[in-house]
């Protein structure tokens, strides 16, 4: 296992998600670039050696929803889960109204945790924030990985 591996990361995305997303429009919406976005029936774009999508290189897989995803700025990736999910939940708050508008046009939101910890991980989240993602109506998820475990497969 390399040094990098071996230290603890933890990255957090907010997905937003519906039948008829127009991604452009939820950019629109929230003020806020995304880093990956899809329409339904789109396929998936394989990567380059960078990490971008390449629009020459499409996979099989098609899109059966539309998408939009942004990842927590890079400046922030060093923060801990609570850190991470304060700066979503002031972000989300500052633009209830787009939050809104979104959720009545059917679409969900979730703001999903990339945990590389262990063999012990521990998720504290904050009273506020259960309160703020529970106004907004806004769900959570976490991947909790095991380097050692990892490495061994």
């Amino acid at each position: 296992m390399s040094e990098e591996q071996a230290k603890e990361v933890c990255r957090s995305k907010l997905f937003i998600s519906s039948d008829d997303l127009d991604p452009k429009r939820v950019t629109q919406l929230l003020g806020v670039e995304a880093d990956d976005e899809w329409r339904k029936g789109e396929r998936t774009l394989a990567f380059d050696k960078e990490g971008k999508r390449d629009p020459r290189r499409p996979t099989k897989f098609v899109h059966r929803r539309g998408g939009w995803r942004r990842a927590i700025d890079k400046d922030k990736e060093d923060l801990d889960v609570s850190a991470q999910l304060a700066y979503w939940c002031e972000l989300l708050k500052s633009r209830e109204a787009a939050v809104r508008t979104l959720q009545a046009q059917g679409c969900k939101m979730n703001i999903d945790f990339y945990i590389a910890e262990g063999p012990v991980v521990y998720i504290r989240v904050p009273p506020a924030s259960l309160r703020d993602l529970g106004h907004l109506e806004i769900e959570l998820s976490f991947g909790v990985y095991d380097w050692n475990e990892l490495a061994r497969e």
